[in-house]
């Protein structure tokens, strides 16, 4: 892990380019997997959650040395530290739904396992 203060605004771009990504992913897998009036239905709850994983997704990405690693060529490590940075989040994602979310406040599991893999995947290759 670089020091905080080792950081400079190229890495400020890249963090926002993963939490750009992380939103996207976020939302595409739940357009597909919801439609309509279920989509409608967990919008609210998922924009409130929205922020909070978006800063974990940026401290997993710094974590994971995805913002200081110079990009211009991909060696198995940044992979690997890839593969490693979407399975965080999606196990985040994970604990989120089956533990703090779905039992308390719908009733039902808010993502789904569904949603949760496609997240994965969108994650990565993103």
């Amino acid at each position: 892990m670089t020091p905080l203060t080792n950081l400079n605004s190229r890495n400020a771009l890249i963090a926002i380019h993963d939490a750009v990504a992380t939103t996207l992913a976020v939302l595409a897998s739940f357009y597909l997997r919801f439609e309509g009036d279920l989509l409608a239905d967990r919008l609210p709850l998922l924009l409130l959650i929205l922020p909070f994983f978006i800063v974990l997704s940026v401290v997993v990405c710094y974590v994971f040395n995805l913002t200081t690693t110079k990009w211009r060529f991909i060696s198995l490590p940044d992979v690997l530290n890839i593969l490693s940075a979407a399975t965080t989040l999606t196990l985040a994602l994970l604990v989120l739904d089956y533990i703090f979310v779905a039992p308390n406040v719908r009733g039902g599991f808010f993502f789904g396992k569904i949603t949760i893999i496609l997240f994965w995947f969108f994650e990565v290759f993103s």
